[in-house]
């Protein structure tokens, strides 16, 4: 069995609220999740990136467990900007001069059919032996920032 969650390369900066997203997904239930929610509210400026951080942060958690008892491998995959009717979103989420500046390290947002391969491998048997890993699928954007 396979599976593949969709963050986004917005959820790279997890490891800056790792703590806040093991608290969340230590919660057995989504009602206890939500309990959680409404006593650490995530920012709404930044809702989207936190829940894709926490997104990773479960897939790293849960795939070992997964893997071991039902055979089953749980990756991530985090695209860039895609072109998408939620493109225009992120401008607006963003703002236009993170817009501009990431603009600026890439050829151009990405085509849904060079983000459907690398999951498509993902779920085939020549990744058997891949699990609980986050794919990066943004022509490279995100090593412009190390």
């Amino acid at each position: 069995m396979r599976r593949v969650n969709f963050a986004s390369i917005l959820g790279a900066e997890w490891p800056a609220r790792v703590d806040a997203h093991k608290q969340l997904a230590a919660n057995g239930n989504f009602a206890a999740g939500l309990d959680w929610l409404a006593a650490n509210p995530a920012p709404q400026e930044t809702c989207y990136q936190f829940f894709k951080e926490a997104l990773i942060v479960w897939t790293f958690q849960r795939s070992h467990d997964l893997f071991m008892k039902r055979d089953l491998r749980m990756n991530c995959v985090a695209p860039g900007p895609v072109f998408t009717p939620l493109l225009g979103d992120f401008v607006t989420m963003l703002g236009e001069q993170r817009v501009q500046a990431d603009a600026g390290r890439m050829k151009r947002p990405a085509y849904a059919d060079e983000i459907a391969p690398a999951v498509v491998f993902l779920c085939s048997d020549a990744a058997r032996w891949i699990n609980g890993i986050n794919l990066p699928i943004d022509g490279g954007l995100a090593a412009t920032y190390v």
